[in-house]
């Protein structure tokens, strides 16, 4: 069947049905979902440099709850509440977002540096 109209010279093409890299490549990154296991790597380093961080923290307050049972819930409160105050400062969702964001502006430098190649010139792929 015939189309009616013809396509307008002039549109730009939809990066969700190009093929193109080049339009794939200049989109804007905060516009990209990661997928879960990227997230959930992201989340994973985000808590373990959380954790580096707040090592002395953390050690007191397992030093404190050591051969306590129970008693730690109200013996350690200050060294609870201090490790969580650190922690609080590296693991929170601004961090989150400024690490996806960063890993996403990082993931398309890295393309387009590929797809340039070794002359820094656009490859004819």
């Amino acid at each position: 069947m015939p189309r009616d109209k013809t396509p307008d010279p002039n549109a730009k093409p939809s990066p969700f049905t190009t093929t193109s890299r080049d339009a794939f490549l200049n989109v804007d990154p905060e516009s990209i979902k990661l997928t879960r296991k990227a997230e959930e790597g992201i989340e994973y380093k985000m808590r373990e440099d959380g954790r580096k961080s707040c090592a002395e923290f953390i050690k007191a307050f397992a030093e404190c709850a050591s051969g306590r049972m129970v008693s730690f819930l109200w013996a350690c409160q200050p060294e609870k509440k201090a490790m969580n105050r650190c922690l609080r400062e590296f693991v929170n969702e601004d961090e989150l977002k400024r690490r996806k964001l960063e890993f996403i502006k990082t993931q398309l430098k890295n393309m387009r540096d590929a797809q340039a190649g070794p002359s820094g010139e656009p490859s004819s792929s």
